[in-house]
């Protein structure tokens, strides 16, 4: 929250718009900072030895909305995306574990006509769901980082003003397109439209390239580096 100008000897900050100007300090000059997502401290459940391989074709998305949906995100996305127009792709839809019941039973109701949709009850093992994924569709949130740590390319979306940097960050470096703040009805989400360009081969392999060199899956490690060259 950068509230205070606290003294300590490092700060780690693994958001990928974290910059030396937001810490810098006349009082602490000597304040180690340590920012960007070269620090993303990637679960070690989720490590991979090897980057997943980018498929060509896509053939299995995964869609969440993390553990709530206050502004039934998850709903404008199935009904944006026309899934029953892509026959070829299986679509998973993860119920968040604070997701109300009447909202399951809607979601349930409201796309028991789309075959390709399942929906995941949450407690999945991640790592194999990632695996198998050829796109992820999430909040500017953890899951994002963790997609790219390991290999998957995403389209992000807010639905909270703190997912909103990560989610211009990360469309402006090229990595993630942003489709836009589904915490409203707005007309400037645009998850269809974007959809249908990853689904091109290039688009995601050049956005890949990028992805893959600046999350390495690596960040827990220089975390206790830092901690341990302190002590």
């Amino acid at each position: 929250l950068q509230l205070y100008d606290y003294d300590v000897d490092a700060i780690i900050n693994y958001n990928i718009d974290a910059v030396d100007a937001m810490y810098s300090s006349s009082s602490y000059p000597f304040r180690r900072l340590c920012l960007g997502i070269r620090y993303f401290p990637l679960k070690e459940s989720l490590y991979f030895k090897e980057k997943k391989k980018l498929n060509k074709v896509v053939k299995t998305v995964l869609i969440t909305t993390g553990s709530t949906d206050p502004c039934h995100c998850m709903h404008k996305i199935l009904s944006d995306l026309n899934i029953r127009s892509y026959c070829d792709i299986k679509f998973y839809a993860i119920i968040g574990l604070f997701y109300e019941s009447n909202y399951r039973n809607f979601l349930s109701e409201k796309h028991r006509d789309k075959k390709n949709l399942v929906f995941l009850n949450w407690g999945q093992n991640m790592k194999k769901i990632y695996s198998d994924s050829d796109i992820v569709i999430s909040p500017g949130s953890t899951t994002i980082y963790e997609s790219l740590s390991i290999g998957v390319p995403c389209i992000s979306f807010q639905f909270v003003d703190n997912h909103h940097e990560e989610c211009i960050a990360l469309d402006k470096f090229g990595l993630v397109p942003f489709a836009g703040d589904y915490s409203e009805e707005s007309d400037n989400i645009c998850i269809g439209k974007l959809f249908e360009a990853e689904l091109d081969y290039t688009t995601r392999k050049i956005q890949y390239d990028k992805f893959v060199s600046w999350f390495d899956g690596n960040g827990a490690n220089r975390i206790a580096e830092i901690i341990r060259s302190l002590l």
